[in-house]
């Protein structure tokens, strides 16, 4: 598609053509038939028909393919997520929501009216895409920041494994869900500001979240920023200074005061190591 923030691509294969492929853009891929595997970096799990997978910049990618797969790719830059066609609320940011890519590979929908809609919304896509009619262009653009809207609510309500089990309470899941929204807001995930919005004393907040998830609260919160911060350090250009500000630190030192408790390496030092083993990766 000519002059459009996506590049949409179909492809009906019986066998990867490129094994180990690496980009430097995001990628929706949708699978409107067939079954295979997707191998990711160090992840693998199989695919069947109706899956939508979220691949991230530098991502070492392979499809074994078992049965002949036809393929939808939307590839786009974080630059386009910024236009105002997609301007999310601040409960919605999906900077945010794409840090939790890489505990969920393989298909992030949770089914029921999603998966229907993602359904029409890509028949749409391709219909439009072969084609070419008048305002095609921009009816694709349309789908495609519906798709990425679903994509982030799936995330969005996307709990860890490790975090909370199966018979975990409502309360916890919520508890998990303002924290992540308001992770660029100190104030609100102050042990008493959430003991306050869920009905707990501030003496009993601690216990309560480590009793549903084996981590402090403090941990929890100290963790989800640390993966905010390597990813802005990889997939993003953005100064350290810049980093602290938008996440809601004090101020730069205070930032890589937290970094280097946790990681034992300075964001600086972090951000030099993974951008010489990604160029070693791209030299393969």
């Amino acid at each position: 598609m000519m002059n459009s923030p996506y590049k949409i691509l179909y492809e009906k294969l019986d066998e990867c053509p490129v094994r180990g492929k690496v980009y430097h853009f995001y990628q929706l891929v949708y699978i409107i038939s067939g079954n295979g595997r997707q191998l990711v970096n160090d992840y693998q799990v199989p695919y069947k028909s109706g899956d939508m997978l979220v691949l991230m910049p530098l991502d070492v990618i392979t499809f074994d393919i078992q049965q002949t797969t036809e393929f939808l790719f939307i590839r786009f830059s974080k630059h386009s997520l910024e236009q105002d066609a997609l301007a999310m609320d601040n409960s919605l940011k999906l900077e945010l929501l794409l840090s939790k890519v890489q505990s969920n590979r393989g298909c992030i929908l949770r089914g029921g009216n999603d998966q229907t809609a993602v359904k029409y919304l890509t028949e749409g896509i391709v219909r439009e895409s072969v084609n070419g009619s008048l305002y095609s262009k921009r009816l694709i653009e349309q789908y495609v920041n519906a798709l990425i809207l679903i994509v982030a609510r799936n995330l969005a309500q996307a709990p860890l494994p490790e975090e909370i089990s199966e018979n975990s309470d409502s309360k916890i899941v919520n508890i998990l869900q303002y924290i992540q929204n308001h992770i660029c807001e100190p104030e609100k995930l102050k042990q008493e500001q959430i003991g306050a919005v869920f009905g707990l004393s501030t003496t009993y907040v601690s216990r309560y979240f480590k009793k549903h998830t084996a981590q402090t609260l403090q941990d929890y919160i100290a963790q989800y920023r640390l993966n905010l911060i390597e990813n802005k350090l990889l997939y993003t250009n953005m100064r350290i200074g810049e980093i602290a500000f938008e996440l809601g630190f004090t101020d730069e030192s205070h930032l890589n005061h937290l970094f280097r408790k946790y990681r034992n390496l300075t964001p600086s030092e972090f951000r030099k190591k993974k951008s010489a083993a990604m160029g070693q990766k791209l030299s393969l």
